[in-house]
């Protein structure tokens, strides 16, 4: 886990980012409220705004590795087990 330390983001946000949610050209990852560790209220609540992590060069430098790999759609880091993260942690609908 190389972005770790140069995101400073939860384990469980990492894991549950998409590759819709980031920008490389704009060096930012934005990562919606509804995969942030909130209240279950403040989750679901619209004006709850979404945080935005900048991506220092050495982060694009992985993600643009990542790329061939993960494609341009859905989850950076694909989950090999039969549960997907996305059932672990309960999203807001």
């Amino acid at each position: 886990m190389q972005l770790s330390p140069l995101l400073f983001q939860r384990s469980g946000q990492l894991r549950l980012a998409h590759s819709e949610d980031i920008s490389l050209e704009r060096q930012l990852w934005r990562c919606p409220s509804e995969k942030m560790k909130l209240r279950e209220w403040k989750r679901c609540d619209s004006r709850t705004l979404a945080h935005l992590v900048p991506l220092p060069r050495q982060a694009i430098a992985i993600l643009e590795d990542l790329y061939p790999l993960t494609g341009p759609t859905g989850p950076i880091f694909r989950s090999i087990s039969k549960r997907s993260e996305a059932t672990r942690y309960e999203l807001c609908s």
